[in-house]
């Protein structure tokens, strides 16, 4: 008897020592959560305005690195296009424009090819999205314009033209390029 007394109270010390652990895990702490997790849940920053100072110096020019497979091909683009193949070129500038899909001058470049090409259908809208990319280079998107001006001339939209001289000419004052 004295050994069923004994096996009875070991199983009920082993029994609470499981629902005391049990309780243990139950009131542990929440996981916490990962870094990405606790930035992700937490507001963004509140940006201060820019001091008076600072709003009144020109945009600085940024420039998109260009990878080297993109500029090789815009070289091969170029010579392409100076042997009047025009077409080879094009195709040059579409593949560099895959490799590099957000640099403006690659997108200018296309545009002057289908230009030299007659397709001027094409070449303002190509050259609107190089002046998209090329927000803070006031030349680049002043050859653009002139390029819309000249393609708007040969459409006969004279008033077309002027306006996109204009804007040529306002660009060009910014960059200090005439």
């Amino acid at each position: 008897m004295m050994e069923l007394s004994w096996v009875i109270r070991r199983v009920g010390f082993s029994a609470f020592l499981l629902l005391l652990a049990l309780l243990t895990a139950c009131a542990s702490r929440p996981p916490q959560p990962s870094a990405e997790e606790a930035a992700a849940s937490q507001p963004p920053p509140v940006v201060a305005p820019p001091r008076e100072r600072e709003a009144s110096k020109p945009p600085t020019v940024r420039t998109v690195p260009v990878p080297q497979a993109a500029r090789s091909l815009a070289a091969q683009a170029e010579q392409a296009s100076q042997a009047d193949d025009h077409e080879r070129a094009a195709a040059y500038l579409e593949r560099a424009l895959r490799i590099a899909p957000n640099h403006p001058a690659l997108w200018q470049n296309l545009a002057v090819v289908r230009y030299r090409q007659g397709d001027y259908a094409k070449v303002e809208g190509l050259a609107h999205k190089s002046n998209t990319l090329a927000a803070a280079d006031p030349a680049l998107r002043a050859e653009n314009w002139r390029l819309i001006a000249e393609v708007r001339r040969q459409r006969g939209d004279r008033q077309g033209m002027d306006a996109a001289l204009a804007e040529a000419r306002r660009l060009a004052a910014i960059s200090g390029a005439q």
